[in-house]
């Protein structure tokens, strides 16, 4: 499934919005002052400010320290959570940051940007239902952006509930129709459903919109070679630059289409030129010997063969003790 968007950046992007706002308004600092680990500035606004600095710094250990210390102080203060929970993204502590968002909207306003970032976290842990939950309330709270009802798909699709994927998607394509990643992740769709036809026209409105995205690529071409179109699949491909069809899912796609065509030898080139280009790739040593032995070519299979086996791979042994 199609998660190239770069889920949290984009979610936190939301979020640094919607902290502006909310910090244009007079500080909230309710909740009482208990003991205190850390000498804090004395307002919440000097203390956001602190520990932004040291954000920019880069020294996220230290904001998250004051922001935790200050989170005990002021447990009921929206602002001072959504800025840990940033800085706890940044350390790679996800299941720790939803936490602090969990409490933000608890604490309230349920801002949709908020509700936004908690379900893309809750996806990025695996807590889909969840996910799902705060995607819809972003939606229901403001149904004008595309993002909500996008994001809601992909995680609907990711549950193999298509049906209501789709129609999350085809809510976010009225209101952003050239966005090619609802486009890709509904041929995507399409093709796990089995219709490649239709998989191959969405996939084809996505590279239109995006044409430096290998991904589109892919899916439209396991679409062609589904729907007997290899000819055209290889089109797409060859179109690529050079060093992009070293992909190993390029080069599956590619020599399954030449296996269509009937031209093995052809297949057998494509992974002969990467194996002769990185001598330690064994797996494409093993894949133009194969080839080469469905094209008749004893000798090559042979000596492709007999390279993979000494690479260490470990079906390389007994397919060339067939061949022998």
């Amino acid at each position: 499934m199609l998660t190239s968007v770069g889920l949290v950046a984009v979610a936190v992007a939301f979020v640094v919005a919607a902290s502006v706002v909310l910090r244009s308004g007079p500080s909230r600092a309710t909740g009482g002052a208990g003991p205190s680990r850390l000498a804090l500035p004395t307002t919440i606004d000097a203390i956001l400010g602190s520990a932004r600095l040291l954000s920019t710094e880069g020294a996220h250990a230290k904001a998250e320290a004051i922001l935790s210390e200050a989170t005990r102080q002021y447990p009921d203060n929206q602002e001072l959570r959504i800025a840990l929970a940033m800085e706890l993204l940044e350390l790679r502590r996800p299941e720790e940051a939803y936490d602090q968002y969990t409490a933000a909207l608890s604490i309230g306003p349920r801002e949709p940007a908020i509700e936004f970032t908690a379900g893309t976290i809750a996806n990025t842990i695996g807590r889909l239902d969840r996910a799902i939950e705060h995607y819809e309330a972003a939606q229901a709270a403001d149904p004008t952006t595309g993002d909500y009802p996008l994001y809601l798909g992909q995680v609907l699709a990711k549950l193999g509930r298509y049906d209501a994927a789709k129609a999350s998607l085809l809510r976010s394509a009225k209101l952003n129709e050239d966005r090619a990643v609802i486009w890709g992740t509904l041929a995507d769709i399409a093709l796990r459903e089995n219709n490649a036809h239709l998989s191959a026209s969405h996939a084809a409105r996505a590279r239109s919109i995006d044409p430096s995205n290998a991904v589109y690529r892919l899916i439209e071409g396991r679409a062609l070679n589904r729907i007997g179109r290899p000819d055209e699949a290889l089109e797409l491909f060859i179109a690529m630059p050079p060093a992009d069809r070293r992909d190993p899912d390029v080069m599956r796609l590619m020599s399954e289409s030449f296996g269509l065509l009937n031209r093995p030898r052809d297949a057998a080139l494509i992974y002969a030129a990467a194996a002769d280009e990185d001598r330690s790739d064994g797996e494409s040593a093993f894949r133009a010997g194969e080839w080469f032995d469905r094209a008749g070519e004893a000798s090559q299979a042979r000596e492709y063969l007999g390279r993979a086996a000494l690479l260490g791979h470990e079906a390389a042994a007994a397919v060339l003790e067939r061949i022998r």
